[in-house]
Formats: structure tokens, C-alpha cells, sequence
């Protein structure tokens, strides 16, 4: 489901083709959650749900087919 995000953003990259932005966020107890967005667009997709954990690192990959990233 799409979701409107209201929780503090914490660290973003944009893919290499400029169309989306991969952001994580910090919500309700310090948990971060990873989060997709088309640019321009008013809603995000929550990719992966709130944990505990901090992200360190988020890379789009050349192709914009996937997302890696270090907790």
C-alpha cells in the first residue's frame, strides 16, 4: 500500500535514472523504516517496516531495478 509519510527522515539517495527517492525514517520508539517515492509524486511505499535498527549506507543500483543497504 502507499502511504503518506509523516515520521522524521533520516537518510535518502536518489536512484541513478533521478526518478525515485530511497529514504529511511525514524518513527515511534526510534524505530527506522525504508521507504521508496517517485519524484514528484505525493505518496511513498514503505519498503521495509519499522525495526530497531540504523541505517548506515542505501545505494540504488545502476539499472534502478534494486535497492542495497547496511543496518
Amino acid at each position: 500500500p502507499q502511504i503518506n509519510t509523516a515520521s522524521a527522515e533520516r537518510f535518502a539517495r536518489l536512484s541513478p535514472d533521478g526518478k525515485t527517492v530511497v529514504y529511511a525514517t525514524t518513527g515511534e520508539g526510534n524505530k527506522q523504516a525504508l521507504w521508496t517515492k517517485r519524484v514528484g509524486q505525493p505518496t511513498a511505499l514503505q519498503i521495509v517496516a519499522p525495526e530497531d535498527v540504523e541505517y548506515q549506507a542505501i545505494v540504488v543500483a545502476p539499472d534502478n531495478n534494486s535497492i542495497y543497504y547496511s543496518i
